[in-house]
């Protein structure tokens, strides 16, 4: 399979899009938190708040404002990162593979070279034929070449590597080479034509072999490399809400159906945690607002943060227990209670 992947820049903004929605589900709960804080601290900082109140206003419909807007921001945070984030992850891998498929002439021209490796469970006659004639199993190989021009290739050099140290183990040219990419078995097919075969490299001082050469008009048989992975089983974060609902009622007594109902609590909860944070970040907002932008943009980083550091020790604390995906709510419960315990005691401040 292919080592390294380089997405060519003319697929680069289509790519982006698909990852789009991962960035909105993180960026909408922390812009949240930074733009009620920046806000309502500068206006308590200034005196707007005293004014208003003393123009008969009433602080707590500034507080169903917020949450109001927590309210919807939740509802795109959540859809993001439950429904819209993991089919276009999805989307995302086909896409790679495709762009992989159909790119690999461009990739080579672009990078100069690409890499494929031999797993130790794959069985690959490429690298069984290559490494009897070294002595030593084939794990790697570099493809480069002069010219990929359709399925003519020109100018090939593969270098085969392998043996514990990855040391060079066969080296071969070939001036032309008829390609073929079949997609049903995810293959790259080379044809060699007039091929120059050298291996039996020095890997070591009690190794004295020196290389040795071989030509040959046309080389035997096919050197075939696995150019696409083959489909994985989806995982729980390329799964949609639906999905992940089903995946729980189906294997809620397995490993899959724990990670299903972790991944559901996580994102669930950090999806509509800017409701919660808004019950907080109104009455802390007013206590401990600051008329300087930089600190009030701090504090509001700084809660944020803590919302998922939290969260993220009480589910590793909690999943000795089973309940790891429990430990995700407990920022929710305390941003409920902190707000409460405020929004009693916000009548009297000056």
């Amino acid at each position: 399979m292919v080592q390294a992947l380089s997405i060519s820049s003319a697929h680069f903004l289509e790519l982006f899009f698909f990852l789009f929605p991962y960035a909105l589900s993180i960026a909408l709960p922390f812009g949240f938190v930074v733009s009620v804080v920046l806000s309502i601290g500068r206006w308590s900082s200034n005196g707007e708040l005293v004014a208003y109140r003393s123009l008969g206003g009433n602080i707590f419909n500034l507080f169903r404002v917020v949450l109001l807007f927590g309210i919807l921001i939740s509802m795109v945070s959540t859809f993001a990162s439950l429904e819209w984030s993991p089919l276009n992850r999805s989307k995302f891998d086909l896409r790679k593979r495709e762009i992989l498929w159909t790119q690999t002439n461009s990739l080579i021209d672009e990078k100069g070279e690409i890499e494929f490796t031999f797993r130790a469970d794959q069985h690959s006659e490429t690298s069984g034929q290559l490494g009897a004639l070294s002595g030593k199993r084939v794990t790697k190989a570099s493809l480069s070449a002069f010219e990929t021009s359709g399925n003519n290739w020109r100018n090939l050099r593969i270098v085969l590597s392998g043996g514990p140290k990855e040391e060079v183990l066969v080296v071969m040219h070939a001036r032309h080479a008829f390609v073929e990419k079949n997609k049903e078995r995810g293959e790259l097919i080379l044809d060699l034509r007039n091929v120059d075969l050298e291996y039996g490299f020095l890997s070591g001082e009690a190794d004295n072999r020196e290389a040795q050469f071989l030509s040959f008009e046309r080389w035997r048989e096919p050197i075939v490399f696995e150019i696409n992975q083959k489909d994985k089983p989806k995982g729980v974060k390329r799964m949609g809400f639906t999905e992940l609902l089903s995946t729980i009622k189906k294997n809620h007594d397995s490993r899959t159906g724990s990670e299903a109902l972790f991944h559901l609590s996580k994102n669930l909860s950090f999806g509509t945690s800017p409701l919660f944070l808004g019950m907080v970040l109104v009455p802390m907002g007013i206590f401990a607002g600051k008329s300087e932008s930089f600190l009030n943009l701090t504090m509001g980083l700084g809660v944020g943060l803590s919302f998922y550091l939290l969260g993220l020790l009480f589910s590793v604390l909690l999943e000795n227990n089973g309940l790891g995906y429990m430990g995700w709510w407990c920022p929710n419960i305390v941003c409920i209670l902190a707000g409460i315990h405020l929004m009693i005691n916000i009548n009297k401040i000056r």
